[in-house]
């Protein structure tokens, strides 16, 4: 069994970031006394310092109204990649050859070959594909091939 991975607080993170901007101990000392390993506490005094500075900006809201539009863009882009998700597994219940069939010649109204292909899970080699005819002397020398197998299948 998997031993669980601690949550801190952000609380307790800025207690022992603000003890390690002090510099009265080593990092290693605080490490000991929190019971935390030692990288975590510089990671959190260097998120301290570099975020600080949003502390002082102001309550203009310029924050606020930046993150809420990274919000709504990656609520956007989440909606899509369900609909992308969706469509990748409709397509790849139906047979090879109907969803070749799928692929349009690519316009400016239509994704990419490279797009159709990889949302339709066919590899774009397989649309420039021509299979090419047995040429006679190789389906001797397979016939051969058999026929010495089926005379010694030990020879492997």
């Amino acid at each position: 069994m998997s031993k669980k991975r601690r949550q801190y607080s952000s609380e307790f993170k800025a207690k022992v970031a603000l003890a390690a901007l002090k510099g009265d101990e080593t990092t290693s000392a605080l490490a000991a006394r929190f019971e935390v390993h030692p990288s975590m506490v510089s990671q959190w005094k260097r998120e301290l310092l570099d975020n600080a500075a949003g502390l002082f900006e102001g309550s203009s809201g310029k924050a606020a109204q930046k993150s809420q539009e990274e919000i709504d863009t990656l609520y956007r882009e989440r909606q899509a990649d369900g609909r992308t998700r969706f469509f990748i597994t409709q397509t790849r219940a139906l047979s090879r050859a109907q969803r070749l069939a799928m692929i349009e010649p690519p316009s400016s109204a239509t994704p990419s070959l490279r797009r159709q292909c990889q949302l339709l899970g066919i590899s774009r080699s397989s649309l420039y594909y021509q299979q090419r005819e047995w040429m006679a002397e190789d389906l001797v020398l397979m016939r051969l091939i058999d026929e010495q197998h089926l005379l010694t299948p030990v020879y492997g």
